[in-house]
């Protein structure tokens, strides 16, 4: 029996089971996991569904002591409750934030199998939670109508709601128990609205029939609910209700609804009313309380015996791992001489190939005439550039002693042979001036055309951006590499950091060549001289712990710091706070990682001062690539942001007015009807003609229509609400975008006939420009949307109908969009008349 047998009778002997036991055991460890992993996720939900119960819970009452208060002569008896109760709703409403805000891997996972459906409903009510301020100022100050409050808190707990409903989706297990949960919440905000409608009717002892229907509609479907809780439940759930509810209270409660339906309020106590069905609505909160603990009990058992089933898996996974090691170490020893003389072989060969490597590198670095070329068709196959030029220049820097070139045609001779004459800086090569200044720079398309060196060859006739890198060799400027791109602003940092260490390698071989007694000095020097420490960037150098060893000046002139105050310091005395956390961390990943960062970062001067800049970090490496030093570039962009800004500003609104130009408000509109179809909210839009104004240009210049023109527009200004939207479409029109019109049908459209009379009116008012008093009038198109449109370029084409409609009956008025509109406001008239 030979070595190779042994081992296959080894293998099925001990190694298959082994291996059977192990994937067997895996399977029931992962089993386990994910069971105690659920367990896990379910009592997070438990916790989600009892935060959200309970700020369900103090918006209910507080929606239903709102009620009574807006309505309430005397306010004194109610208004500390309220604000008590403003202060428990803050503490639920804080809770459901931080819960939000929570980073673990439990909601992680709940996140990843409900996140597409419960993010956009959470964005919607955290919005809706941050306008209450807004509504309990109205409610204090009796600036809100009851529609409007019930309206407000209806919302948001309906959305609530909803969250639970989708959280309770991953109760699989408990289907119709999570159902059961839904049903309460739903009791309960039905109870709650019963509630704050008996109790808005009491207090202001008034009796309101479409009020009363909606209370008996609310108690309808209080009843339908709790038929369907119980259906729904099991029988461990209907007995929590049971236990919980009260039958003296329902009985004293259904007598309360009996008088309040009968119209019997003098026999009814506004306050035993709401204390009272308070209490019935606390037992609903309370019976929730008591599920979803009850649920807790039940995943805490669960929790502990998985947990105890994953240790014993865990102890079979290990002993399945033992037994693979003991074979192992067995198989090992069998197969170690084998093993060993195999690896001298494989050592033996790997070394020859190494040195043979080593040979043909040292053959093809031989000369520097080779070595130009070499490096020219490396950069060249590695990058998207047209032409790569090297060029080597003489000890006096003042003549090109040596050209290599690589283009897509690798046999044609390209030239661009040239003098360096410091008398004549102005007008020499890039190359020329790279090597004189000693620094990387860079030009367009139309700085190239300028250039007689490079007029001769068509290839030059598609070139957009150029690059000159000088070549540094123990310190002295030999040469220069010239890089031509078709693409425009070609050279970004990384791809300038790739150059950088091509010449690093350059600089290195030519050293090599030169001496190899110094390789290893000369190297050191290359690596840190090669970046132009002295150009415009401001530059700093730290060592591997990220202490400042030498900033330039551009660096001091930024930051404001000298030299001094920041040397054996840590960059980050330039760190501002508008960066998080995470943003340094994968600064620093990336640097490891690739060895270099480039992007757009905010810092700190030393006055305090945030400042944009565009940073570029690298690590120099020595020859055993370890890091040793890191260079950081950057240069002050604020400039550059104001210009972005300035120039949006102008692309985004009218010249001569400074209000929003057509495109903009094309912008806006669109917004505003996609909100409008969604909230159910009415907008107008007004579109306003000066009449006769091509007279007035005509007459007294376009000098005085243009001050026209933008008198019109601060009369605008003046007269319109913060939040609407104004706008010169062009010449003499204008439109304007009423936003959000709480009144609906005649009521809306009266308010708009107001506004529009008040618009002429305003409008129609002397011009006093230049000694001269003129006069013009203006007609109006308005169009109430959404309405039916389908586009927002219906809303403009109705309202610009209108307007021209406005026009043909006289000028000097106002027009709705749509005969009916039109008919209502007619007839409006005739009544006033």
């Amino acid at each position: 029996m030979n070595n190779k047998q042994f081992q296959l009778k080894i293998f099925f002997i001990f190694f298959l089971p082994a291996i059977a036991l192990l994937y067997f055991s895996s399977i029931f460890v992962l089993s386990e996991y994910e069971k105690r992993q659920k367990a896990s996720t379910f009592k997070l939900v438990t916790k989600v569904t009892s935060v959200l119960n309970e700020l369900i819970h103090n918006l209910q009452i507080e929606r239903g002591l709102s009620s009574g208060y807006i309505v309430a002569k005397d306010t004194l008896p109610y208004k500390h409750q309220l604000l008590e109760q403003f202060q428990k709703t803050d503490r639920a409403k804080n809770n459901l934030l931080y819960l939000i805000r929570m980073t673990s891997q439990d909601k992680d996972i709940l996140t990843s199998q409900i996140g597409y459906k419960i993010k956009p409903l959470f964005k919607e009510i955290i919005q809706e939670l941050f306008n209450i301020k807004s509504i309990r100022d109205q409610i204090l100050n009796h600036t809100i109508d009851f529609k409007k409050e019930i309206k407000y808190y209806s919302n948001i707990n309906t959305q609530l709601i909803k969250s639970i409903k989708i959280f309770t989706l991953l109760f699989e297990e408990l289907r119709n128990d999570a159902d059961a949960i839904v049903f309460l919440q739903k009791m309960k905000e039905y109870a709650g609205l019963e509630r704050a409608y008996t109790y808005y009717l009491l207090v202001a002892n008034r009796y309101d029939k479409n009020y009363v229907d909606t209370i008996i509609n609310l108690q309808r479907k209080q009843k339908q609910l709790k038929e369907r809780f119980f259906l729904n439940s099991s029988l461990e759930i209907s007995d929590i209700y049971l236990s919980k509810s009260n039958k003296e209270l329902e009985d004293k409660l259904k007598e309360l609804r009996r008088k309040f339906l009968a119209q019997d309020k003098v026999k009814i106590n506004s306050k035993e009313w709401f204390t009272l069905i308070s209490s019935q609505i606390d037992i609903y909160n309370a019976i929730t309380i008591a599920i979803l603990e009850y649920y807790n009990h039940n995943v805490d058992m669960n929790y502990e015996k998985s947990l105890s089933s994953l240790y014993v898996t865990i102890v079979l996974w290990s002993l399945a791992f033992i037994a693979l090691f003991i074979l192992f170490i067995s198989l090992k020893k069998l197969m170690y001489n084998e093993e060993q003389y195999v690896q001298k072989l494989d050592t033996t060969k790997n070394m020859y190939q190494l040195l043979s490597q080593i040979n043909d590198a040292m053959i093809h670095i031989d000369s520097i005439s080779d070595l130009y070329q070499y490096f020219a068709k490396i950069l060249y196959d590695n990058s998207n550039s047209k032409l790569i030029w090297i060029g080597l220049v003489d000890e006096k820097q003042a003549n090109v002693v040596h050209e290599a070139c690589a283009t897509q045609s690798v046999h044609k001779k390209i030239s661009l042979n040239f003098k360096i004459d410091k008398k004549k800086y102005s007008v020499l090569s890039l190359a020329a001036k790279s090597i004189l200044d000693k620094s990387i720079l860079f030009a367009d398309k139309n700085e190239i055309k300028h250039k007689p060196e490079y007029n001769n060859l068509s290839i030059f006739n598609s070139i957009n951006s150029v690059a000159s890198f000088p070549i540094n060799n123990e310190n002295n400027i030999i040469g220069s590499i010239v890089i031509f791109s078709d693409k425009e602003y070609a050279f970004d940092g990384e791809y300038i950091s790739v150059v950088e260490r091509i010449i690093d390698e350059l600089s290195f071989a030519i050293s090599k060549i030169s001496t190899q007694d110094k390789r290893k000095k000369d190297l050191e020097a290359l690596r840190i001289s090669a970046y132009a420490f002295d150009a415009q960037e401001a530059m700093t150098i730290t060592d591997t712990q990220g202490n400042i060893l030498k900033v330039n000046r551009s660096f001091c002139e930024i930051t404001g710091y000298t030299k001094e105050e920041v040397l054996g310091k840590n960059p980050r005395i330039l760190q501002s706070d508008v960066h998080p956390k995470e943003f340094y961390e994968d600064m620093w990943d990336e640097l490891i990682l690739y060895g270099r960062w480039h992007g757009e970062i905010y810092n700190k001067r030393k006055n305090g001062e945030i400042f944009p800049e565009m940073l570029s970090i690298t690590a120099i490496k020595n020859e055993l690539k370890e890091t040793t030093h890191y260079i950081a570039q950057f240069i002050d962009i604020s400039s550059i942001k104001q210009a972005q800004e300035a120039a949006q500003y102008q692309a985004d609104h009218d010249f001569l007015t400074g209000l929003l130009n057509r495109k903009s408000l094309t912008t806006r509109l669109q917004e505003e009807f996609v909100k409008a179809k969604r909230h159910d909210f009415v907008h107008a839009f007004l579109f306003i003609d000066l009449d006769n104004f091509k007279s007035i240009n005509d007459t007294y210049g376009h000098n005085i229509g243009d001050k026209i023109i933008m008198l019109v527009a601060q009369r605008l200004k003046e007269i319109t609400r913060e939040g609407d939207i104004l706008s010169r479409l062009s010449g003499d029109e204008f439109a304007v975008i009423l936003l959000n019109i709480d009144k609906k049908g005649s009521e809306a459209i009266l308010g708009l006939q107001e506004i529009c009379n008040k618009i002429i009116a305003t409008l129609n008012a002397t011009y006093d420009i230049d000694d001269l008093q003129i006069n013009t009038s203006s007609s109006i198109g308005i169009n109430l949307f959404p309405n039916g449109e389908k586009s927002i370029n219906d809303i403009m084409i109705h309202a610009d109908k209108a307007m021209y409609k406005a026009k043909k009956q006289g000028k000097n008025q106002f027009v709705f969009f749509g005969d009916a509109l039109e008919l209502q406001l007619k007839n409006h008239a005739k009544l006033e008349a």
